[in-house]
């Protein structure tokens, strides 16, 4: 017949013992609640980025849509504006301080594109690509082969 008794640590064997339990539980535990951490931050930082994106996405969309709602009303007064800055600057479009004519252009044409930007911009979606949030074809695609 076996003999059923184990010889255990005494004294200091068994201190040296319990740290080491103790110590290879403490890294365990500081692993997890490193992973959790690590994790939570990756989280953020994405949260930040995709919020940033959809809020540059927002605010030109909406900026292109609300100039071409009134293109026509920047064509009339911008018209306007643009015959009087003409004459005012004796007959040129542009002086070395005042370049209200070409804005009033550049806005016009910007109104008057508003809709194809507005469309390129909901397509392409540049915001997204810069902040690397936006997932591709391949991987959100669940056809199967």
């Amino acid at each position: 017949m076996k003999n059923n008794i184990y010889p255990f640590p005494q004294g200091e064997q068994r201190q040296l013992l319990k740290k080491s339990i103790n110590t290879v539980k403490r890294k365990r535990k500081s692993g997890k609640v490193g992973r959790i951490i690590i994790t939570s931050l990756r989280w953020l930082w994405f949260a930040l980025r995709i919020t940033l994106a959809n809020m540059l996405h927002i605010a030109t969309v909406a900026f292109f849509a609300f100039l071409h709602a009134f293109k026509g009303f920047i064509f009339v007064m911008g018209g306007l504006g643009c015959i009087i800055m003409y004459y005012h600057l004796d007959k040129h479009f542009t002086a070395s301080d005042n370049y209200t004519i070409p804005f009033f252009v550049g806005l016009w044409v910007m109104a008057c594109a508003g809709e194809v930007i507005t469309s390129m911009l909901h397509s392409t979606m540049p915001f997204h690509r810069l902040f690397s949030v936006l997932v591709r074809e391949e991987e959100k695609s669940d056809a199967p082969y």
